[in-house]
């Protein structure tokens, strides 16, 4: 092998292993995505069960709903970049009381971008799947969530928006972004 040639490969790898570790340090920075949806279990009315926004932790929040109310999902996002999109599902299968298929949850597609360094849009696209006893197939719901301004909070007192509730279902969707 020419000299120039192991000068061209050592460079070449340095440069790499440079992008590589430059790659590791803006992958640990960035801001965390916290989402929780609800589920009405017992068919209650949810017409103001869900305020519009919530100042606490997520343990807070899922205090504060009405009983028979549960969370169906909740999620807390590694360090996402304005433009990253988070992909959110599950989905429960079951059988109902009287032996027919159940179909319950929800698959979202959000994304989210920087405005400045404490405030932020969240929007995206999900269905929401909800059997009702008796019922001989689930609802589905198809939402675009518009954006929403979110302020960057901590988790201890997290700025927990609501982006979408269906009064027909009682389903209910959060979200706060932390540092």
């Amino acid at each position: 092998m020419s000299q120039s040639l192991i000068r061209s490969l050592f460079t070449t790898l340095l440069c790499l292993g440079a992008t590589l570790q430059a790659g590791e340090a803006s992958a640990t920075e960035g801001h965390h995505v916290n989402v929780i949806t609800f589920q009405n279990e017992e068919n209650l009315d949810t017409k103001n069960a869900y305020p519009a926004s919530f100042t606490g932790s997520m343990a807070d929040l899922i205090k504060s709903v009405k009983e028979g109310i549960e969370p169906l999902m909740t999620v807390h996002t590694p360090h996402i970049h304005p433009g990253d999109v988070v992909n959110l599902q599950a989905d429960v299968l079951g059988s109902s009381a009287s032996n027919q298929l159940e179909d319950d949850g929800i698959n979202c597609q959000l994304s989210y971008s920087m405005e400045d360094e404490n405030n932020f849009d969240i929007s995206g696209l999900c269905s929401f799947f909800v059997t009702e006893e008796g019922a001989d197939s689930a609802q589905k719901r198809n939402v675009v969530i518009p954006p929403h301004k979110i302020t960057v909070s901590t988790a201890e007192k997290g700025n927990w928006i609501l982006l979408f509730h269906d009064e027909k279902t009682g389903a209910a969707f959060y979200a706060s972004i932390e540092r």
